[in-house]
């Protein structure tokens, strides 16, 4: 499968583009249009096996380590998460980033990339 915005192949089971960090949608699943609001809603599950939605901000290397920027899709949801991306073979996960100073890090990042498109708080 190829990435809809770059056109670089993507690897089985990724859920981000590794080139662009655009999400990636299953072909079983109906494709959004690029610049719809919808394509950029992702679908992970938690240790339980709940589903939580989130809607894809960003996608950060750091380091050598990939993270990525999430906002939970929630009428109560005021603060991004921030995974790190993990490769192993095909396969990728998300695992919390537990070294507060890598988040901030990461998160002062997101915003002065994302300064045009979002208002953040001083």
């Amino acid at each position: 499968m190829k990435c809809i915005v770059c056109g670089r192949d993507i690897i089985p089971g990724n859920k981000f583009c590794i080139y662009c960090g655009v999400p990636v949608t299953p072909s079983e699943e109906v494709s959004m249009p690029v610049g719809d609001e919808e394509s950029n809603l992702i679908k992970l599950s938690d240790e339980n096996g709940n589903d939580i939605f989130f809607e894809f901000l960003d996608f950060i290397n750091f380091l050598g380590n990939d993270y990525v920027v999430l906002l939970p899709i929630d009428d109560d949801a005021d603060e991004v998460v921030i995974l790190q991306v993990e490769q192993t073979g095909d396969e990728e996960s998300y695992t919390s980033v537990d070294d507060e100073s890598t988040v901030n890090v990461i998160f002062s990042m997101f915003k002065e990339r994302n300064k045009d498109f979002f208002e953040f708080e001083r």
